[in-house]
Protein backbone atom coordinates (compact mmCIF):
# COMPACT_ATOMS: atom_id res chain seq x y z
CA UNK A 1 0.00 0.00 0.00
CA UNK A 2 2.81 2.24 0.99
CA UNK A 3 4.89 1.78 -2.10
CA UNK A 4 1.76 2.44 -4.43
CA UNK A 5 0.82 5.53 -2.42
CA UNK A 6 4.78 6.73 -3.30
CA UNK A 7 4.36 5.61 -6.84
CA UNK A 8 0.50 7.53 -7.35
CA UNK A 9 2.48 10.54 -5.31
CA UNK A 10 5.33 10.26 -7.69
CA UNK A 11 3.61 10.47 -10.83
CA UNK A 12 1.13 13.35 -9.88
CA UNK A 13 4.49 15.42 -8.83
CA UNK A 14 5.94 14.56 -12.05
CA UNK A 15 2.23 15.45 -13.96
CA UNK A 16 1.75 18.79 -12.25
CA UNK A 17 5.77 19.87 -13.06
CA UNK A 18 5.35 18.56 -16.87
CA UNK A 19 1.81 20.95 -17.00
CA UNK A 20 3.62 23.57 -15.29
CA UNK A 21 6.64 23.69 -17.43
CA UNK A 22 4.56 23.58 -21.15
CA UNK A 23 2.88 26.87 -19.66
CA UNK A 24 5.10 30.00 -20.69
CA UNK A 25 5.29 32.95 -19.01
CA UNK A 26 2.91 35.67 -20.38
CA UNK A 27 5.24 38.38 -21.74
CA UNK A 28 3.82 41.74 -21.67
CA UNK A 29 3.34 41.75 -25.84
CA UNK A 30 0.95 39.17 -25.04
CA UNK A 31 -1.24 41.84 -22.58
CA UNK A 32 -0.74 44.42 -25.19
CA UNK A 33 -2.78 42.62 -27.71
CA UNK A 34 -5.42 41.59 -25.72
CA UNK A 35 -8.97 41.11 -27.92
CA UNK A 36 -10.77 43.57 -26.36
CA UNK A 37 -8.59 46.87 -26.60
CA UNK A 38 -7.32 49.57 -24.20
CA UNK A 39 -9.13 52.72 -22.59
CA UNK A 40 -7.54 55.74 -21.36
CA UNK A 41 -8.19 56.67 -17.75
CA UNK A 42 -6.09 59.41 -16.79
CA UNK A 43 -3.20 61.27 -18.70
CA UNK A 44 -1.31 63.69 -17.10
CA UNK A 45 1.45 65.85 -18.31
CA UNK A 46 4.58 66.66 -16.64
CA UNK A 47 4.67 70.12 -17.69
CA UNK A 48 2.45 72.85 -17.93
CA UNK A 49 0.81 72.95 -21.32
CA UNK A 50 0.19 76.25 -23.32
CA UNK A 51 -2.37 75.16 -25.34
CA UNK A 52 -2.51 77.40 -29.13
CA UNK A 53 -6.14 78.30 -27.90
CA UNK A 54 -4.47 80.78 -25.18
CA UNK A 55 -5.19 78.34 -22.13
CA UNK A 56 -2.89 77.29 -19.82
CA UNK A 57 -2.99 74.21 -17.92
CA UNK A 58 -0.93 73.03 -14.70
CA UNK A 59 1.94 70.81 -14.44
CA UNK A 60 0.32 67.07 -13.88
CA UNK A 61 -3.62 67.93 -14.42
CA UNK A 62 -5.80 65.19 -15.03
CA UNK A 63 -6.78 65.85 -18.73
CA UNK A 64 -9.88 63.41 -19.06
CA UNK A 65 -11.62 65.71 -16.05
CA UNK A 66 -13.46 68.72 -16.04
CA UNK A 67 -12.87 71.42 -18.45
CA UNK A 68 -10.12 69.49 -19.61
CA UNK A 69 -11.61 67.07 -21.37
CA UNK A 70 -13.80 69.08 -23.73
CA UNK A 71 -13.31 71.00 -27.49
CA UNK A 72 -11.11 74.22 -25.29
CA UNK A 73 -8.84 71.93 -23.36
CA UNK A 74 -6.62 68.99 -24.31
CA UNK A 75 -8.68 66.51 -25.18
CA UNK A 76 -12.20 66.30 -26.66
CA UNK A 77 -15.54 64.93 -24.89
CA UNK A 78 -15.66 62.07 -27.97
CA UNK A 79 -11.89 60.90 -27.34
CA UNK A 80 -12.66 59.68 -23.79
CA UNK A 81 -14.50 56.35 -24.30
CA UNK A 82 -11.80 55.86 -27.30
CA UNK A 83 -10.54 51.98 -27.80
CA UNK A 84 -7.13 51.24 -28.28
CA UNK A 85 -6.13 48.00 -29.81
CA UNK A 86 -3.09 46.33 -30.59
CA UNK A 87 -3.05 43.84 -33.47
CA UNK A 88 -0.23 41.36 -32.97
CA UNK A 89 1.57 40.05 -36.37
CA UNK A 90 1.14 35.94 -36.41
CA UNK A 91 4.27 35.54 -37.12
CA UNK A 92 6.53 38.08 -35.02
CA UNK A 93 4.05 38.72 -31.62
CA UNK A 94 5.98 41.85 -30.72
CA UNK A 95 4.97 43.58 -33.55
CA UNK A 96 1.57 44.60 -35.41
CA UNK A 97 -0.69 47.05 -35.97
CA UNK A 98 -2.60 49.92 -33.69
CA UNK A 99 -6.39 50.70 -34.30
CA UNK A 100 -8.92 53.38 -32.95
CA UNK A 101 -12.24 52.63 -32.23
CA UNK A 102 -14.55 55.91 -31.43
CA UNK A 103 -16.62 53.41 -29.20
CA UNK A 104 -20.35 55.18 -28.16
CA UNK A 105 -19.39 58.71 -27.86
CA UNK A 106 -19.71 59.79 -31.34
CA UNK A 107 -19.71 63.85 -31.72
CA UNK A 108 -18.87 65.61 -34.34
CA UNK A 109 -15.36 65.16 -36.16
CA UNK A 110 -15.08 61.69 -33.87
CA UNK A 111 -13.61 58.78 -35.03
CA UNK A 112 -16.57 55.57 -36.25
CA UNK A 113 -17.38 53.13 -34.26
CA UNK A 114 -15.47 50.98 -36.31
CA UNK A 115 -11.52 49.86 -35.58
CA UNK A 116 -9.63 52.29 -37.93
CA UNK A 117 -5.34 51.79 -38.26
CA UNK A 118 -3.32 54.62 -36.56
CA UNK A 119 -0.17 53.05 -37.20
CA UNK A 120 2.18 50.34 -36.75
CA UNK A 121 4.17 49.30 -33.27
CA UNK A 122 6.64 47.47 -31.96
CA UNK A 123 7.00 45.86 -28.21
CA UNK A 124 10.43 44.97 -26.56
CA UNK A 125 9.35 42.33 -23.39
CA UNK A 126 13.19 43.45 -22.11
CA UNK A 127 13.93 46.43 -22.22
CA UNK A 128 10.09 47.61 -21.61
CA UNK A 129 9.72 49.89 -24.79
CA UNK A 130 6.66 50.89 -26.71
CA UNK A 131 7.61 51.99 -30.69
CA UNK A 132 4.55 53.47 -32.21
CA UNK A 133 4.75 54.69 -36.29
CA UNK A 134 2.20 56.78 -36.46
CA UNK A 135 2.49 58.20 -40.13
CA UNK A 136 0.32 60.94 -39.54
CA UNK A 137 1.78 62.56 -36.77
CA UNK A 138 4.57 65.70 -36.64
CA UNK A 139 6.98 62.81 -35.48
CA UNK A 140 6.19 59.73 -37.23
CA UNK A 141 8.15 57.33 -34.78
CA UNK A 142 7.55 57.89 -30.92
CA UNK A 143 8.42 55.47 -28.46
CA UNK A 144 7.05 55.14 -24.57
CA UNK A 145 9.00 53.75 -21.51
CA UNK A 146 6.06 51.01 -20.29
CA UNK A 147 5.47 51.26 -16.35
CA UNK A 148 2.74 49.00 -16.04
CA UNK A 149 1.66 46.48 -18.48
CA UNK A 150 -0.25 43.23 -16.94
CA UNK A 151 -4.46 41.58 -17.93
CA UNK A 152 -5.99 44.96 -16.45
CA UNK A 153 -3.98 48.02 -16.47
CA UNK A 154 -1.06 49.67 -18.89
CA UNK A 155 0.84 52.70 -18.24
CA UNK A 156 2.88 54.40 -20.01
CA UNK A 157 5.67 57.47 -19.87
CA UNK A 158 5.57 59.39 -23.29
CA UNK A 159 8.07 61.66 -24.52
CA UNK A 160 6.94 63.71 -27.26
CA UNK A 161 8.63 66.76 -29.19
CA UNK A 162 5.53 69.28 -30.70
CA UNK A 163 6.63 70.77 -34.05
CA UNK A 164 5.37 74.28 -34.68
CA UNK A 165 2.31 72.96 -36.75
CA UNK A 166 0.71 71.26 -34.28
CA UNK A 167 -2.95 71.83 -33.78
CA UNK A 168 -3.04 72.28 -29.67
CA UNK A 169 0.43 72.67 -28.18
CA UNK A 170 3.07 75.21 -28.26
CA UNK A 171 6.54 73.87 -29.84
CA UNK A 172 8.44 72.08 -27.31
CA UNK A 173 9.48 68.82 -25.33
CA UNK A 174 6.58 67.05 -23.04
CA UNK A 175 6.23 64.06 -20.81
CA UNK A 176 3.13 62.33 -20.71
CA UNK A 177 2.07 59.61 -18.29
CA UNK A 178 -0.80 57.98 -19.79
CA UNK A 179 -3.27 55.33 -17.82
CA UNK A 180 -5.65 52.34 -19.57
CA UNK A 181 -8.10 49.52 -18.33
CA UNK A 182 -8.21 46.59 -20.35
CA UNK A 183 -11.81 46.81 -21.83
Amino acid sequence: MKKNFLSIVAIALVSVLAFASCNKDKQMSDYLSNKNGWKMTSVKCTHELHLQNNTTIAANTELLDGDYANGTGYFYAYEIDDIYKFVADEKTPTEGAEYLNGNKNLGENAQTAEDKKLGDYVINNDTKILGLYLPWAPTAFTSASIKTLDAKTMELICNYTVQADNAKLDPGEYTFTVKFAAE
